[in-house]
């Protein structure tokens, strides 16, 4: 039987000491050591020593008991897989992001264009339509004479009345101004208005409160002012 070259202790035909741990043989080209050398005689490949090869076994036998261990418990290895998911689910998120192609002129234009549109709806609606409440076809009305607008006074007034619209007997600086409504009442397509107004003319010396009735009627969806006192 063969011994240890280092402690001298019986061995087979082993590359290692099962007594000190001690190689045997080169790992490299398996020329068997003779004693205190540091380095194969015949390669020159390191020897290596007792604590290395323990290191190793002692390595591999913690690997070996850790996958073991894993499954032997499956709720480590279900927490495991649950740890790696959030690095999976960013390449999906990188590669998700890395297919989005970018917006083209063609497609820009036509966003711009639905813009446009929308931006013209939007001041229409809040520019150009007209009042659609009693009160405020009687507020339009009075600001209407304020400026001494025909045209706009004949848009909120019966059709029958036009011919009389005339500003000629008015000082040019008179204006009349809602004070308060005292009182709107609407029934079905017919609505009455008690209404404050201030009349105001510098030249006329003019500073005056007075109350109209104003009565309305709806007409194609507009109210329009057939009577008042």
């Amino acid at each position: 039987m063969n011994q240890c070259h280092y402690c001298h202790e019986p061995i087979g035909d082993v590359k290692f000491c099962s007594n000190c741990g001690q190689a045997q043989q080169c790992l490299s080209c398996g020329k068997d050591f003779e004693g205190g050398e540091c380095f194969c005689t015949q390669c020159g490949t390191a020897k290596p020593t007792g604590d290395v090869h323990n290191e190793n076994v002692n390595s591999a036998q913690r690997h070996e008991g850790g996958e073991a261990h894993q499954q032997a418990n499956p709720l480590a290895q279900s927490v495991g897989e649950i740890q790696q998911t959030p690095h999976t689910t960013g390449q999906s998120h990188q590669n998700g992001n890395e297919q989005k192609q970018p917006v083209t002129r063609k497609q820009m234009s036509i966003i711009s264009s639905i813009v446009g549109v929308l931006a013209i709806i939007i001041i229409y609606f809040v520019f150009f339509t007209g009042p659609n409440t009693p009160e405020e076809v009687v507020e339009a009305f009075f600001d209407a004479v304020s400026d001494q607008d025909e045209r706009k006074v004949r848009k909120y007034i019966d059709p029958i009345v036009h011919s009389e619209v005339d500003f000629s007997y008015m000082p040019k600086d008179a204006t009349f101004s809602i004070v308060r409504f005292d009182e709107v009442s609407i029934a079905g397509n017919e609505a009455f208005v008690d209404v404050t107004v201030r009349a105001r003319s510098v030249s006329e010396n003019i500073n005056d409160t007075e109350w109209f009735y104003v009565y309305l009627e709806k007409r194609d969806g507009d109210w329009i002012i057939y009577d008042m006192y």
